[in-house]
């Protein structure tokens, strides 16, 4: 039975249990309102934002202003529907006097407001002014209404839906009304006559480009106006027009200034030193220099830094972010890294200037943007509750630390949001693929330099994604700054050709070939201008290149015994573990220490922190002297360390370069003390291991001497390649070589010898396969948010996202490789399972990542069932998304496990705290479980 008079007022928006305190519903008019205010406040207070969708359209801002907050009042159109109201039943039965037998069921009630637009208010005269030109317009409307009814962090997707299933005429009419009246209260009719009145390909274009990031301002609305905090419920009905003006947007103000997503004035007049501080920087280096002088055009720009480790990049990078600030270019800063551990380091620089960058009445906000930023102190120290005093008293100077909203700092897809944030670079990445609330990391990069540290350290298919997310930037006026030691051509000229398409730009024509380069690619055109290194940095690097595994031990050896210390990077965590095993035998008196990534996350952090204090900038002689490190490529970019003496498994060249960085990489005296000056340890020398060499390589040239490597870097001819170069000119200068070094490797002039060409290629068309599968699961631009943009759009119950170490290996991609799984190490202890950390947030600090088809399931006995289910219950994640994995104590100190893999088949598992974790063979030894880091 339908109620007699179709009333907005007789429909919920949000409900609160039945045996709940307070009103029991909040009206759904209201609860469009409060959203609309929201968006609204949120729009006026970030102008250039409202500004530059104005400019898309060709009307003035308020007319654009008055569109967006009418679509944002009509968010939730699919809640009229019965079968959405019937999920309560006794509230359909106190509001509207009826029952129903429609089920809430085969499309959520976001679909079911596009669905209702597009079926039924879009051809009323009322609504939307349309009437019979419905049709002939439509195409141009539709991506505004996607954007509003997507909400919810996806386009909606009402393909299985019908009206009558979920609607009853009085819905459809109460729907109407409310539409009518909203828009009589905002007049968004302007907008509406503009798009009618433009060519329709222009039209279309310019709507599908104003969706994606109309689409994050309506996420960002709906999750802040939907605070019952900031808006309690409401249950009478008054006119609209006094709830908008005396509740919805008073309201609306004091929550979007609670949230701290406004942008906050920059400093003005700053230089490098004043925001670095002269005692930390007292001499500029050139390329600082540059960044801190040089006139900098207006509009968006995109800037390759290329310079030698210790050049001063992420300096020179963050003044000239701050530069754009100052000149109104640019709101904010996002820094990406390859890691979570070089964006923990970058974060503790980050927060440390922050306050430098704005104004002193602004407010600005840090975030640290990881799945594992928790575990951080900076991090959590930084955080403002939410009850926090607004004076707070930890912003009084530039000296203190930033600040963040609590609002913006509980959930990954916030951070991107704050003033300032530091984080893998796969948060940014995340903004161009099908994942679940994208367009609010889209938002959050709105007006914010964008800035990509270590990028060559991307592979082809995140080159991909890093493409499109630049082009998605550019489209929308940012800026990028792109920083690395050592850039390919080809890498330089696709990433800024994505770029400069996004800017609808021809292709720039990049042509000098100097090293270090500055290129700036702008409105105007390319400028490239190539920079001195400071004398400090310019070294030679004598590379000793054998394929005699006691040749290096016996090189291992004799420099521990003369008071060097010794890295020897490896490139598979069963090496690296091997090797430490190698030499703790052969030379017992040697301390050496293991570093990869297959440790609890407790442990590993132990451990960096005894690599610091031993090997960092402030290490002493009595520290680092006769000491031996076995690591994988997880100390190439981590760690701030510096050792006499580096070996490096072989590489690419480009990885070969980045490893020497970790050698004299601080001024110090003959005996490891630290200096100013020049180093005084000698020039430094470097062995690389690999295979014997020869002219003529055959197929198996580096896999039957590195069968676990063979795949790490699958491309073979690239590293016969290396080990040429190396071997002729005897190892390398820097700067002078690296151009040359890696075009040498990776130009398209290089040639691979013949019995190496079968693995090369094979290398090179999955090299283009990841490129081809990256295009296809990204968003493209000019579809607009709606489905079909890119691949399958997956949402957070569907598939969640678990950031890795490197990455999303669940839900949206953001690297491929094997998919991982979290597993939480446990230890038995008087009958129950407890974490193998201890301390706060245990179990997360006792969690390590393993191939997920490695581990499917434990093995424990029945008395052992209810100790794991107890266990499991206290996990983050109730054992959901995770295994856990109890150990056992042996006799010789090491701790094992059994578990089934996805095949059945039991795998026996070793871990201590010295070795971390391993599979152990029938007889024992030790096997790799990978990743390879």
């Amino acid at each position: 039975m339908e109620m007699e008079q179709p009333d907005p007022f007789r429909y919920w928006g949000k409900a609160r249990p039945e045996n709940a305190h307070g009103p029991r519903y909040h009206l759904l008019a209201y609860h469009g309102l409060d959203v609309a205010a929201t968006g609204r406040t949120y729009l006026q207070g970030q102008h250039a934002l409202l500004h530059w969708m104005s400019q898309q359209v060709g009307v003035d801002d308020s007319a654009m202003l008055n569109w967006l907050t009418f679509w944002l009042a009509l968010h939730d159109l699919g809640k009229f529907a019965t079968s959405f109201q019937n999920q309560r039943p006794d509230l359909l039965e106190q509001l509207q006097q009826r029952s129903s037998p429609k089920a809430y069921a085969g499309a959520r009630h976001d679909a079911l407001g596009e669905l209702l637009w597009r079926q039924h208010l879009l051809s009323r005269a009322d609504a939307f002014g349309l009437g019979a030109q419905a049709a002939r317009f439509a195409d141009r409307i539709a991506p505004w209404a996607f954007a509003a009814t997507g909400h919810h962090g996806e386009p909606p997707d009402a393909a299985q839906a019908t009206l009558v299933q979920h609607f009853d005429t009085c819905d459809e009419q109460a729907a109407a009304a409310f539409a009518a009246e909203v828009r009589s209260l905002f007049h968004p009719d302007a907008v509406l006559t503009a798009l009618c009145a433009m060519g329709r390909d222009r039209a279309v274009a310019a709507s599908r480009l104003c969706s994606w990031w109309f689409a994050g301002i309506a996420v960002l609305a709906d999750w802040i106006g939907s605070n019952t905090q900031s808006f309690p419920y409401e249950t009478e009905p008054r006119p609209l027009s006094d709830y908008w003006q005396n509740t919805a947007l008073p309201r609306a103000q004091r929550a979007i200034e609670a949230a701290g997503v406004l942008p906050q004035p920059a400093a003005s007049g700053s230089r490098l030193q004043d925001i670095f501080t002269r005692e930390r920087i007292p001499t500029l280096t050139p390329l600082q220099a540059w960044a801190d002088t040089r006139e900098l055009p207006r509009g968006p720009q995109l800037y390759l830094l290329e310079d030698v480790t210790g050049a001063g990049k992420t300096e020179a990078a963050l003044t000239l972010a701050y530069r754009l600030m100052a000149q109104s270019d640019a709101d904010g800063i996002f820094v990406g890294l390859p890691t979570m551990a070089t964006a923990n380091a970058m974060f503790e620089r980050v927060i440390a200037v922050t306050n430098r960058l704005f104004a002193p009445q602004a407010r600005p906000s840090v975030i640290l943007a990881h799945g594992r930023r928790d575990l951080v102190p900076s991090f959590r120290t930084a955080v403002l509750a939410a009850d926090h005093p607004e004076a707070d008293p930890q912003q009084a100077d530039d000296t203190a630390s930033a600040r963040c909203a609590s609002w913006l700092a509980d959930h990954n897809k916030k951070a991107l949001l704050a003033s300032v944030g530091v984080g893998t670079i796969d948060q940014a990445l995340l903004a161009v693929l099908p994942a679940r609330h994208q367009s609010l990391r889209l938002l959050g990069l709105f007006r914010k330099v964008l800035i990509v540290d270590e990028v060559h350290a991307c592979d082809a298919y995140m080159q991909e994604l890093l493409e499109g997310l630049l082009q998605f930037h550019a489209a929308a006026g940012g800026s990028a700054i792109l920083v690395s030691a050592t850039l390919t051509g080809e890498m330089k000229r696709r990433l800024a050709a994505a770029f400069a398409s996004g800017c609808n730009w021809r292709a720039p024509e990049l042509s000098i070939d100097d090293y270090p380069l500055i290129t700036r690619v702008d409105a105007g055109g390319v400028v490239e201008h190539a920079v001195r290194t400071r004398p400090e940095v310019q070294r030679r690097v004598d590379v000793t290149y054998t394929g005699d595994l006691h040749q290096v031990i016996a090189a291992i050896r004799a420099a521990a015994e003369a008071g060097r210390c010794v890295c020897w990077v490896r490139n598979t965590v069963a090496d690296a573990i091997e090797a430490w095993e190698r030499i703790r035998c052969a030379c017992p008196q040697v301390p050496c220490t293991l570093f990869h990534a297959r440790f609890a996350l407790g442990d590993r952090l132990t451990i960096e922190s005894e690599l610091l204090s031993a090997f960092g900038p402030v290490s002493r002689p009595t520290q680092r002297q006769g000491r031996v490190v076995i690591a994988t490529q997880v100390i190439e970019q981590s760690l701030d360390v510096d050792f006499d003496v580096v070996i490096s498994d072989l590489a690419p060249i480009d990885r070969l370069i980045q490893r020497s960085g970790r050698q004299q990489r601080h001024a110090r005296d003959g005996d490891g003390a630290p200096i100013r000056g020049a180093d005084q340890r000698g020039r430094p020398h470097m062995i690389v291991f690999g295979p014997p060499w020869t002219d003529a390589p055959t197929p198996a040239w580096f896999s039957s001497f590195f069968p676990r490597a063979a795949g790490v870097y699958a491309h073979h001819g690239r590293l016969w390649l290396t080990a040429r170069e190396l071997l002729l000119r005897g190892g390398f200068s820097m700067p002078e070589d690296a151009r040359a070094l890696i075009e040498s490797v990776f130009g398209t002039d290089a040639k691979v010898p013949a019995g190496l060409q079968a693995s090369s290629n094979e290398a090179e068309g999955k090299d283009w396969a990841a490129v081809n599968m990256a295009f296809a699961s990204r968003l493209k631009i000019e579809t607009g948010y709606a489905r079909g943009s890119g691949g399958t759009w997956l949402s957070d119950d569907a598939a969640p996202a678990l950031e890795s170490e490197d990455g999303w290996d669940l839900g949206a991609a953001t690297r491929q490789g094997e998919t991982t799984v979290n597993v939480r190490l446990g230890r038995w202890e008087a009958g129950a399972c407890v974490p193998w950390c201890a301390g706060e947030d245990a179990w997360e600090l006792s969690t390590v990542r393993v191939i997920a088809r490695y581990i499917k399931e434990p093995i424990a006995g029945p008395a052992q069932q209810v100790a794991l289910q107890i266990a499991k219950g206290a996990l983050p994640d109730q054992g959901k998304w995770s295994i856990l994995l109890p150990l056992s104590a042996r006799a010789d100190g090491i701790w094992e496990a059994q578990a089934r893999d996805h095949r059945g088949r039991v795998r026996r598992w070793l871990y201590d705290r010295s070795a971390g974790l391993r599979e152990a063979s029938a007889d024992g030894s030790r096997l790799d479980i990978g990743p390879q880091s």
